[in-house]
């Protein structure tokens, strides 16, 4: 089902023309003169976005390429220097040999083709003195030993040309390396015709080669069942197989061409959620927005609200359709599906949309998934979480899975650690108590409830008037240790062994400002929090859930309190009334 749909993408964005072709990384164009003289190196490479402006290869639709290891194999027309100028820092000898591999691979094109601009290409690597100007101009630039070259004649790309499309569309079919003729059945597309015997490459995957991974490979007889050998295992043709990996590769970069407008970039439909996982996403309707909210939903929930908005613009269609996310490890082998996860577009914004309801810790801005993942961390350095904390939570977000319990206990272990409640974590906690709270009939609790029973949420908020009652005391809260740092810890466990400590230090200082308008606030604020716990609420120690409550209870008063003083704020006069 993953291939297929894959594939369907593929078809349906006309990414795929011909299966002789496919989508590399080129990163220098020589430009060669009618006679074969050389005329200019062009570098190829564009400005990716984001920070930092790094210059990555440009995307170009070139002969499908071999998967060439460590043999001695030269690609039609696109390659590296080694093989294109004889340039690299490996043996002389061998270098030597596959540059004439390659030249005559294109003297060969061009005898059998009679095709102008390849035979300057022919007669320009045939010259010496020419290919040591361009090395010159080469060495001059700075280059990688894997960056791809072309050829250029007369403003025109070789590879863009029809007939030497047409001459290695003809070479590539009869003895087609790629392909094992046999009467096997496409698990994609049905047909009964050879199938592929490697599968292209999958490229940009965190934690992968940067040559690329497949996705589907049975190199090892471990791997191989019922006597099939090799991808037998999995048999796919080839223009299937082209298909669903020019979908990935599409997804995963932010360079690739648009097939309506060549001169125009897709935007990327990847988001990496550790060192080594990536998510790609895609739906059966690109016109839905879908998935521009799917980014926006972790990386920039500013504009979630303003996607939800917008109306649908696709057709109206009988088949339900769905947006896909498929989650890939990489590795140096193959990449690894780790996940794949499939529902109904309105389900999908609907669930983002309930997403940012539960996790709405603070009113004047959403909070992006890094921003919660950092705060689970040490030293907010998220990526070194387990990859599972992001997949998890990343799911969470698109599929309305439940938060699991291994975030919450992160979140209560790092708000032990820190003596405080960041936001990140009490958007975790409110969204794992809201949707517990749904599962059960009852209303999400996303702002303060006086009234939430839970002796965890309710020590939570006395601790935080508290917190209030020091700082109106302490003129702006000018002490060495806060109650908070003093009593967090142990409040949040073992409430029985500090509760009375606390209450009594708080009234000492409740005392301090007596005199003030807004004692007498603060002390009927205390009472009635304090209300709130019976007397057997403070035996034994408080369970994971509860301290996770603890936490909320104690963001949500402190949240209800700033909101209120930044309403009303309050003046520290002194109380005119005689002294009794």
């Amino acid at each position: 089902m993953i291939l297929q749909s894959l594939a369907d993408f593929s078809m349906r964005e006309g990414l795929v023309q011909d299966s002789a072709f496919e989508y590399a990384g080129v990163s220098w164009a020589i430009e060669v003169g009618p006679d074969g003289s050389f005329w200019e190196l062009m570098p190829l490479r564009v400005e990716a976005g984001g920070k930092g402006k790094k210059l990555i290869p440009r995307q170009m639709l070139v002969p499908k390429r071999s998967k060439r290891t460590v043999q001695e194999l030269e690609e039609f027309l696109v390659d590296k220097a080694e093989y294109v100028l004889g340039a690299g820092e490996a043996d002389p000898g061998r270098l030597e040999r596959r540059r004439n591999l390659f030249a005559k691979a294109i003297g060969q094109a061009a005898a059998a083709t009679q095709v102008p601009e390849l035979r300057a290409v022919a007669q320009f690597l045939a010259n010496d003195a020419a290919r040591l100007q361009c090395l010159a101009q080469l060495n001059a630039h700075g280059f990688a030993s894997n960056d791809l070259f072309c050829f250029r004649v007369d403003d025109r790309f070789l590879h863009d040309i029809e007939a030497v499309r047409a001459y290695w569309k003809r070479k590539l079919i009869p003895g087609n390396a790629t392909a094992e003729v046999s009467g096997t059945q496409c698990l994609i597309c049905g047909k009964v015709g050879s199938f592929a015997r490697l599968h292209p490459n999958v490229k940009g995957l965190a934690g992968a080669s940067t040559s690329g991974v497949p996705v589907v490979s049975f190199n090892q007889p471990a791997f191989w069942s019922y006597g099939w050998e090799n991808n037998k295992n999995a048999a796919v043709c080839e223009d299937c197989a082209a298909a669903y990996a020019t979908a990935l590769n599409r997804c995963l970069s932010s360079q690739f061409p648009d097939p309506a407008e060549p001169e125009s970039k897709l935007t990327r439909q990847a988001y990496v959620l550790a060192k080594n996982l990536t998510a790609i996403y895609w739906s059966d309707d690109s016109s839905s927005g879908i998935e521009s909210l799917a980014e926006a939903a972790v990386s920039d929930p500013g504009r979630v609200q303003t996607i939800l908005e917008s109306p649908w613009k696709g057709a109206a269609t009988a088949k339900p359709l769905r947006f896909h996310c498929l989650l890939l490890q990489g590795a140096q082998g193959r990449a690894t599906v780790r996940s794949y996860s499939a529902e109904l577009i309105p389900k999908v914004q609907q669930n983002v949309r309930k997403w940012f309801e539960h996790t709405a810790a603070r009113t004047d801005r959403a909070l992006s998934l890094p921003q919660i993942l950092s705060a689970l961390a040490v030293r907010r350095k998220y990526m070194k979480l387990p990859p599972d904390i992001s997949r998890e939570l990343y799911l969470a977000v698109l599929f309305g899975l439940p938060i699991p319990r291994q975030l919450v206990q992160l979140a209560v272990r790092r708000n032990l650690a820190e003596a405080a409640v960041a936001d990140g974590r009490a958007a975790i906690i409110q969204a794992w108590l809201s949707r517990k709270l749904e599962q059960e009939g009852r209303n999400p609790i996303v702002k303060l409830d006086p009234n939430y029973d839970s002796v965890g949420y309710q020590l939570g908020r006395v601790l935080a008037v508290c917190e209030q009652i020091q700082y109106r005391a302490t003129d702006g809260g000018k002490v060495n240790k806060s109650l908070t740092d003093r009593f967090f810890p142990a409040l949040s466990t073992r409430p029985s062994f500090v509760f009375q400590a606390l209450i009594k230090l708080t009234k000492s200082r409740l005392a301090q400002i007596r005199r003030r308008k807004d004692s007498t606030y603060l002390e009927r604020s205390l009472q009635e929090v304090v209300a709130n716990l019976g007397p057997d609420d403070l035996t034994g120690n408080l369970s994971l859930d509860e301290q996770a409550r603890f936490a909320l209870g104690y963001y949500h008063e402190r949240q209800a309190r700033f909101a209120k003083s930044e309403t009303q704020p309050t003046a520290p006069e002194e109380n005119t009334a005689d002294e009794v």
